[in-house]
């Protein structure tokens, strides 16, 4: 497989390359919807560093009040000595077609 790079930079995305304040907030409104089974954005693609640990849970409790914004952005932030880890998330189905399927020679 391969991506189409050109097409999808063609597209709407968003790409966090650094960990600050708003792609915590980010990730934090998309878990949050979540709950609702709803989609936070209109992204047909999403690029950033991918959050370490349990997103979910401390999304949780900063809906009850038991944990601050803050708390939750030192709590998600990756561990860099892995290196740097980043993730593409394609939302939409115009984002997925530009995955081409390269032929082999077997």
């Amino acid at each position: 497989m391969k991506m189409d790079t050109d097409a999808l930079k063609g597209l709407k995305g968003r790409v966090f390359e650094e960990l600050k304040e708003d792609w915590a907030h980010f990730i934090y409104y998309c878990r949050k919807e979540g709950f609702r089974r709803r989609m936070l954005h209109d992204y047909d693609y999403v690029c950033g560093w991918i959050a370490d640990k349990n997103v979910a849970k401390l999304s949780k409790l900063i809906m009850q009040g038991k944990a601050t914004a803050q708390e939750f952005l030192e709590s998600i932030l990756p561990n860099l000595s892995y290196g740097q880890q980043f993730q593409l998330s394609l939302n939409t189905t115009s984002a997925v077609q530009c995955i081409r399927l390269e032929e082999t020679g077997t």
